[in-house]
């Protein structure tokens, strides 16, 4: 970890910008500032006597256009199976506080995987930061950094693309699902360009596909040059009603311009 920060440190300005710190940073992006991101996300769900992978890029822009207002557009081209077309999302942020933002997420994907129809997702979240000890931790409700599109990315496990919404709702066709979830979280700023969060909580689906219950868990390591950050992430949906297990990946470059 010290290695990683010192590498970090040697690529980065002199001057390092004041939003290096994933702890004191401005929840959406400065006014007139664009933010870009790109990212690797593998899948794998392991049912104990099979194995199925998905694999996709995820491509993204966030823009200040006030103050208080971030517009944000992403795309997931899917590499396997059936490569091409995944998702498509656009997303309006507010910055309703220096620790609060709301957020509403819409999005469209591909159903190959799991039927023919386009699917139509939508979601409100909220991206929440309270700090519990000055300049080294934080209680946070959802990312604020590098979201993936809404949508399910693999049925039957919403809570993955879900997990930064408190309420979402899901239609495909004449198949409608919704949620409520509560996405709870700790984020500690080990040293000025090195972080680190663990993400938990709860969500309950309900709909078309019968209700299920979900106790997801995440964990974060975000570094930070204060223009550039990389991002590792790894966590579990982990369905209470399903004996197999799913298991996704991140590997993420975002840069603020």
């Amino acid at each position: 970890m010290k290695l990683w920060a010192a590498i970090i440190a040697l690529t980065a300005s002199p001057q390092v910008r004041a939003d290096a710190s994933f702890l004191e940073r401005p929840l959406i992006v400065l006014r007139h500032e664009i933010q870009l991101h790109a990212a690797y996300e593998p899948l794998r769900e392991d049912t104990g006597t099979n194995t199925a992978d998905v694999h996709r890029v995820l491509l993204g822009l966030d823009v200040g256009v006030t103050d208080e207002v971030q517009l944000g557009l992403s795309a997931a081209p899917r590499i396997a199976p059936n490569g091409g077309f995944d998702h498509l999302a656009i997303r309006t942020t507010y910055l309703a506080h220096e620790h609060v933002a709301v957020r509403l997420d819409t999005g469209v994907y591909d159903t190959r995987v799991h039927g023919e129809t386009p699917g139509f997702a939508g979601g409100i979240g909220m991206s929440l930061r309270i700090p519990l000890l000055a300049e080294r931790v934080a209680l946070i409700s959802g990312r604020f950094t590098g979201l993936p599109p809404i949508g399910p990315r693999f049925s039957p496990w919403p809570s993955l693309s879900f997990a930064d919404d408190l309420v979402t709702i899901d239609v495909n066709g004449r198949v409608r699902t919704a949620s409520v979830g509560i996405p709870l979280g700790v984020l500690v700023q080990v040293v000025p360009l090195l972080a680190a969060q663990v993400r938990a909580g709860y969500r309950h689906v309900f709909g078309a596909y019968s209700s299920a219950d979900y106790v997801p868990i995440g964990v974060d390591l975000l570094a930070s040059t204060g223009t550039m950050d990389f991002i590792i992430s790894a966590e579990m949906p982990r369905k209470l009603q399903a004996a197999s297990n799913i298991y996704e990946g991140r590997v993420q470059l975002q840069a603020r311009f």
